[in-house]
């Protein structure tokens, strides 16, 4: 690198994955990297399985709250990211799930749980 100068790589770093390298996580060091944020192996975790941390890990493969009939809730506290609470309840059978409503709007369902 030239003298004064930093360099930063933000992204995918695409090189095998930390499990295939020396130093694991810490590869864009070695590689020359000052600094890095991203992901050392090819993508993230695309779906979070816990629907927002209020499962275990696996219990919600769509990565949102499904609809009762499909083994989650029909209603629930929606919170969202400016800290305020918005109470679900599913209105019509066409409407999607209010795990998903909840989830588009950018907040975390808690099912069956009140603002």
């Amino acid at each position: 690198m030239r003298r004064g100068y930093e360099s930063g790589l933000f992204g995918k770093l695409h090189l095998a994955g930390p499990e295939n390298n020396a130093a694991g996580n810490g590869t864009p060091g070695p590689l020359g990297w000052d600094y890095f944020y991203g992901w050392v192996g090819g993508l993230p975790a695309s779906i979070d399985t816990t629907a927002g941390g209020v499962a275990p890990q696996g219990t919600y493969p769509c990565g949102f709250v499904p609809p009762a009939s499909r083994g989650g809730a029909d209603s629930g506290a929606c919170y969202l990211p400016d800290k305020t609470c918005q109470p679900l309840v599913a209105a019509s059978p066409g409407q999607d799930a209010v795990g998903r409503q909840c989830m588009t709007r950018g907040g975390i369902f808690v099912p069956r749980a009140a603002c």
